[in-house]
């Protein structure tokens, strides 16, 4: 294959790969970030909806409430009168008091009174309102009489049976029963049935492509705005908050809305990608031109010397250019007049060539050159501004500087803090509000000797195994001086740990049994031990769920036996 060709090549690749990759990530960023918003705010909603359900069940309750208290209603279910007139008159409010109700309500089926003394029921339909008189012989026909009944004149919710009618159907019922208050037994049944259409003004138009469930407070489906979905994995569900009555609403959101809304995201980068694609290549195949004419000119005189031509002298207006390609050319033809002299200083080149790998160990990067940069860069980042970069980077590099600068392996525990509190510091950019720290050490204790690096993986492990695992917490690091001996103690508010976990790790800072993991605890507690002879070393205290404490124990000042602090 040419070499254009594998520059095109290599151009289409490393342009291509990194597009995939970037339209991958982004459509499914976008898809996830569109689901959180889209549960948030649809929570929202529904939570408002029910909200709405509440306080419309319990206006019809209070409209209930306002004929329910009434004399007229309590005197005539309690006391009928005996006298022909008199009770005819009586029937006639109870009437109009239930007339003047139907009127105040909205979107019922049926006003209901059921009168016990009289066996009658008192009826008026939200379609005819007429009333109407009916002789109950049979109150097992009525199931909501005794359920009312059972209420003890407390509001009382329940869905109902379905009706053999054509008119819209009843979906639940809402009532109280009226107490004598003198023998304490029901007398009556003032309620109200609801159907659909009090359903249908709450939603209006703004669930029309979504399909709404209302359950009840047995979590029974009482209303539906479309029949059930055939493939609950192709939907996002989402359930309210139960009210004051128990019941709660679910959304189903068909998935494929969210995923179209993130593919037209994405298109648009896509259609970008393709013309800076485009662009690209017509830039590639003119470079690649560019590159790879003066090498095939190059390629033919190679070919002409490797046959015996050395006459070839003048060079060619593409291979005089100034670049690498003329470079070499030129290169090219010194080595055609000298390659007497070359052969015979083949040693000398080979003494160069060691001398060019020698040169090449030495540019790799090493710890300094690595120390040196993070400095360029804290300079860069100090002049453009960059506040939040600058501090981390400063952080970063005084933790490095610490970690690679010679010297004894005991330090003054004052430089140990300020190497852990870098370390807290960047892990602060990185958990933000989820992290909380401090650090309290006396000032008397900071000139104590200590290990090096002794710290850091005991707090890691408190960010890692418990911080992060818990989503959020905090990191408390204080020092104490006790029976001869410095103690710093690292708690954390973290996942904790179980028992067991903690007599493995109390078997593994014993060289009792050997883990793969924990290596640095293990290794924290040899170099103490060996710095400090005598000393406890780290002990282990948590509690599942709450919280893990890490002591770390060591003879203090006079009791290093041939410590120097570096």
């Amino acid at each position: 294959m040419k070499i254009k060709y594998k520059l095109l090549l290599l151009l289409l690749v490393s342009t291509l790969t990194p597009l995939f990759i970037s339209l991958f990530i982004t459509y499914n960023t976008v898809q996830k970030r569109l689901k959180e918003e889209f549960i948030t705010y649809h929570t929202k909603e529904i939570n408002q909806l029910n909200k709405s359900l509440q306080l419309s069940i319990t206006d019809v309750d209070n409209k209930l409430m306002s004929i329910y208290q009434t004399s007229e209603i309590y005197n005539y279910v309690t006391a009928p009168a005996k006298d022909e007139p008199d009770l005819v008159e009586q029937q006639s409010r109870v009437k109009n008091l239930l007339i003047v109700l139907s009127g105040s309500l909205n979107n019922y089926s049926d006003v209901y009174l059921f009168v016990r003394p009289l066996h009658k029921l008192y009826s008026i339909n939200a379609h005819e309102r007429s009333i109407q008189s009916t002789p109950v012989v049979h109150e097992g026909d009525y199931a909501w009489i005794s359920k009312a009944e059972a209420g003890d004149g407390m509001m009382t919710i329940f869905p109902t049976a379905p009706e053999p009618s054509d008119r819209v159907q009843p979906l639940f019922f809402i009532g109280r029963s009226i107490p004598d208050i003198i023998v304490k037994k029901p007398m009556a049944v003032l309620g109200v049935s609801m159907d659909a259409n009090f359903f249908g003004d709450l939603l209006s138009n703004q669930y029309e492509h979504e399909r709404i469930v209302v359950m009840n407070a047995d979590n029974r489906p009482i209303f539906s705005t479309q029949k059930e979905v055939d493939k609950p994995e192709n939907f996002i569900e989402i359930t309210s908050e139960k009210n004051m009555y128990g019941w709660s609403v679910i959304t189903y959101f068909p998935k494929s809305i969210l995923e179209q809304t993130a593919l037209q995201t994405v298109k648009s980068i896509l259609y970008w990608g393709v013309l800076f694609l485009l662009v690209g290549i017509i830039l590639a195949m003119f470079i690649a031109l560019q590159i790879s004419k003066p090498v095939a000119q190059l390629v033919r005189r190679m070919k002409d010397v490797g046959q015996g031509d050395f006459s070839v002298k003048e060079q060619d207006t593409n291979l005089s250019r100034k670049d690498e390609i003329g470079y070499l050319a030129n290169q090219f033809d010194r080595m055609v007049f000298k390659i007497d002299e070359l052969i015979q200083n083949e040693y000398d080149l080979k003494l160069s060539e060691s001398y060019a790998q020698v040169k090449a160990l030495q540019a790799q990067i090493n710890p300094h050159f690595l120390y040196n940069t993070l400095t360029s860069i804290y300079s860069e980042a100090l002049d453009a501004g960059a506040t939040s970069i600058t501090t981390m980077i400063k952080a970063l590099s005084s933790m490095f500087r610490y970690t690679i600068e010679p010297g004894s392996d005991v330090v003054h525990l004052a430089r140990e803090i300020e190497h852990i509190e870098h370390y807290l510091l960047i892990q602060k950019y990185r958990f933000e509000d989820k992290l909380t720290y401090s650090v309290d050490i006396a000032e008397h204790l900071l000139h104590i000797p200590t290990v090096k690096l002794s710290l850091q993986p005991i707090v890691e492990n408190a960010l890692i195994h418990g911080v992060a695992g818990k989503g959020k917490g905090s990191v408390h690091i204080k020092a104490v001086e006790e029976d001869d001996e410095v103690r710093i103690i690292v708690i954390d508010s973290g996942i904790g740990l179980s028992t067991d976990e903690l007599n493995q790790l109390a078997l593994h800072l014993t060289n009792k049994v050997n883990f793969e993991q924990h290596i640095g605890l293990n290794n924290v507690q040899q170099r103490i031990l060996h710095a400090f002879p005598g000393s406890t070393g780290i002990q282990i205290e948590s509690e599942i769920g709450q919280w893990t404490k890490v002591t770390i124990s060591w003879k203090g000042i006079g009791h290093a036996q041939g410590v120097n602090c570096g």
